[in-house]
């Protein structure tokens, strides 16, 4: 096969790929076998391995992630990135004019959050809160360009070779996606996952982890993104 030819299948084999880990990550649902998906796979590294310039960054291949880093580099967010406020149930309550805490507490904040908007953009939406780690995730040209922790708000931590190992996360976006554009949500550990996470590690006599957001804290801290490809983390898009 020459090298006019590697590059057609090689992408055939790129869009393929990228619809099966869709179907299955995203959509619950798979329209072939594991070992079929295999096969796709192995041959699309066999390619990459007989014409290295075809090893494109967004690749399928890459989910396993690159070679151990000595350091993060710094990214600067383009918009800051600010921290979610937050509002406690407290257990034993104290009235404050015929309120509980809490309530009073959310009281204020709408409040505050309605003498910063236009009147005409009263719009809220409620959801359940994902105790995880905060992450952006910049696109361009339907590529994924990097990804980077909140740190101070100003300048996070590059953690786009640990994030390319979560599966549920697209490399690359259809053509018709917008040329540029930053994407944030909450990269998490499932309960179930981490307890079945933290009884390996007391088999093995690793320390535990103390919870589900300390794990995913701990795991996207790792340089090394073989490391991460074994930990069960998943993201939600705000």
């Amino acid at each position: 096969m020459d090298i006019k030819k590697a590059k057609a299948r090689v992408n055939e084999l790129h869009q393929e790929l990228n619809h099966h880990n869709q179907l299955y990550y995203n959509d619950a649902t798979q329209a072939i076998s594991d070992s079929e998906y295999d096969t796709l796979m192995n041959e699309l590294k066999r390619l990459e391995e007989l014409y290295p310039e075809l090893a494109t960054n967004d690749s399928p291949t890459q989910r396993v992630g690159g070679a151990p880093l000595k350091e993060f580099k710094q990214i600067k967010h383009p918009v800051r990135m600010l921290s979610i406020e937050d509002i406690h149930e407290l257990k034993e309550e104290q009235l404050i004019d015929g309120n509980s805490k809490t309530e009073h507490n959310l009281i204020e904040w709408h409040k505050k959050t309605l003498n910063a908007l236009p009147s005409d953009q009263e719009t809220f939406t409620v959801e359940p809160k994902i105790d995880g780690v905060a992450v952006s995730i910049m696109y361009e040209k339907s590529k994924l360009q990097y990804a980077a922790t909140r740190g101070d708000g100003e300048i996070g931590d590059d953690i786009t070779q640990n994030v390319l190992t979560i599966k549920s996360i697209p490399i690359s976006l259809p053509k018709n996606a917008p040329r540029s554009f930053e994407i944030r949500g909450e990269i998490f550990m499932p309960n179930k996952a981490f307890e079945e996470l933290n009884k390996i590690r007391s088999e093995e006599g690793e320390p535990k982890f103390i919870n589900p957001r300390n794990a995913t804290a701990g795991t996207l801290k790792q340089l090394d993104p073989g490391i991460v490809s074994k930990r069960p983390i998943d993201i939600i898009f705000h």
